[in-house]
């Protein structure tokens, strides 16, 4: 018995032994091959319509620990040739990376903007690797300098906004009106909106009426006005007034001007387990249309830690959902897509009252999680105070529900709206009427942040009122006592 255990425990010690030699041996032999960097080509070629396609990819080997157990990292150089690597860009990469890839767009950014060179001027630029092994010397090895040339394209606009007399904020470059990035096509961008009889360009960046894309040489081209000196500035004219979608490529000089006569669609509906009504499609929680713009939807309820994707059909998966561009998108998402596949949703990571704003014209999400405002005021000259914005009526908060208040006494014949704030020359948020002119059958009020369109409540009658709000859900209650 006693020579059975022995040799049981002698088998168990040699198979320690073994295996502990062989990770040794793993450790130590890392092998001897030198050190070399190799590029996928040495000419780069970057092309304006393929920004994300690869421009370039730097490999290098692993290099020598010299048959210690030591780490080896890696530092990425570039520079331009011919500088010694006294600029440019040095990288850490860590132990584990042996590749550096550049896009067209990174690389023709790097060109530009790093590298500080002429838009279509041949660039030669030099690359190294040096690695460290960390043993209790360091040592360091440096391969030997590859060289690519590449010549810098000018960059298409990442920003675009509609100005003139027919667009929302007329001829004001400063408050030019955004358009929204046509994800997936490049160059591309959208808008969906009231346009009214006048006529309308494009600028680049807000305040600035240069560079500008104009009219071309008709209704379905694009013209690039580069600067001043460019005496052609015709502009699109719009004849009707109505809502518009207005569709254009400053890559290929093209746009589309259409007049809608209704949304997409009328109902939307947010699944997921992150809402009330979890993954069941018979039980989606509905969002509400804006009074206002038929392209806007809303949704004001609780949401759970988890995921949603918003349906334009309930009873099936079998549909096309609103979903983020990005998998596993959180909140702070705000390009939205129209599509079948692939099946991205936005992530909750934190449970809570949230108010959502959906844009299906310019594909563009608000997700918010809700803090209620702790004080409410009343002010106008429908209000005993008047319009001072100092010291408007105050309304008073349910003493169980942050999101109630309530103001009861006199209202004279005039107007009113809810301001958040006092003392701030108007310049604050407010809680308006979703309609300018409301009166007492008002049942839904709007948040307007600072800047934007100036509506307000109106009494007729003079006499004693109940006004009740509910900031999170947006309803109000105007009753005459």
């Amino acid at each position: 018995m006693k020579k059975t255990i022995y040799y049981i425990l002698s088998i168990l010690i040699l198979m320690l032994v073994t295996v502990s030699c062989n990770d040794s041996e793993m450790e130590l032999n890392k092998g001897n091959t030198p050190l070399a960097l190799s590029v996928s080509n040495t000419e780069a070629h970057l092309d304006v319509a393929s920004p994300d396609k690869e421009a370039v990819a730097y490999n290098w080997t692993s290099g020598t620990n010299y048959g210690t157990d030591a780490s080896i990292s890696y530092v990425f150089q570039m520079d331009i040739a011919g500088n010694g690597f006294k600029a440019g860009i040095k990288e850490d990469l860590g132990k584990n990376i042996r590749i550096r890839t550049f896009t067209v767009e990174e690389l023709n950014t790097l060109l530009l903007e790093t590298f500080g060179k002429p838009v279509g001027t041949k660039v030669s630029l030099e690359a190294r690797v040096i690695a460290t092994v960390h043993s209790q010397t360091p040592v360091m090895d440096t391969t030997e300098v590859v060289r690519i040339s590449v010549t810098p394209y000018k960059p298409l606009t990442k920003t675009l906004y509609l100005i003139g007399d027919a667009t929302p904020n007329s001829w004001d470059a400063g408050k030019a009106t955004a358009m929204a990035v046509n994800t997936g096509e490049v160059g591309g961008f959208l808008w969906t909106g009231k346009l009214t009889q006048g006529k309308f360009k494009f600028i680049t960046t807000l305040g600035q009426f240069a560079p500008s894309y104009n009219k071309g040489t008709s209704d379905t081209k694009l013209y690039f006005r580069e600067s001043f000196d460019d005496p052609y500035d015709e502009q699109f004219e719009i004849t009707e007034g109505g809502t518009y979608r207005v569709l254009l490529n400053v890559l290929n000089l093209t746009i589309s001007i259409q007049k809608l006569s209704s949304s997409l669609y009328t109902q939307l509906w947010m699944l997921g387990d992150a809402t009330p009504g979890g993954w069941d499609n018979n039980a989606e929680a509905a969002m509400s249309v804006d009074p206002l713009d038929p392209f806007v939807f809303h949704y004001n309820g609780t949401l759970k830690v988890g995921d949603f994707k918003i349906a334009t059909e309930t009873g099936t998966f079998d549909c096309k959902f609103y979903r983020p561009t990005i998998s596993n998108a959180p909140v702070t998402e705000t390009d939205v897509e129209l599509s079948t596949s692939p099946d991205n949703k936005w992530r909750v990571t934190e449970a809570g009252d949230y108010k959502i704003r959906l844009d299906i014209g310019n594909l563009k999400i608000q997700i918010k999680l809700f803090v209620p405002y702790t004080q409410l005021w009343m002010i106008g000259d429908a209000t005993p105070n008047g319009w001072n914005d100092a010291a408007p009526n105050p309304m008073t908060k349910d003493a169980t529900n942050p999101y109630i208040f309530t103001y009861e006494g006199a209202l004279n014949v005039g107007e009113f709206k809810i301001p958040t704030a006092v003392g701030t020359n108007w310049s604050c948020d407010y809680f308006m009427p979703a309609v300018a002119g409301e009166g007492v059958e008002s049942t839904h009020m709007t948040f307007v942040e600072k800047g934007g369109p100036d509506r307000k409540w109106k009494i007729t009658i003079a006499g004693n009122y109940k006004v009740v709000i509910n900031q999170f859900y947006e309803t109000i209650s105007i009753t005459k006592q």
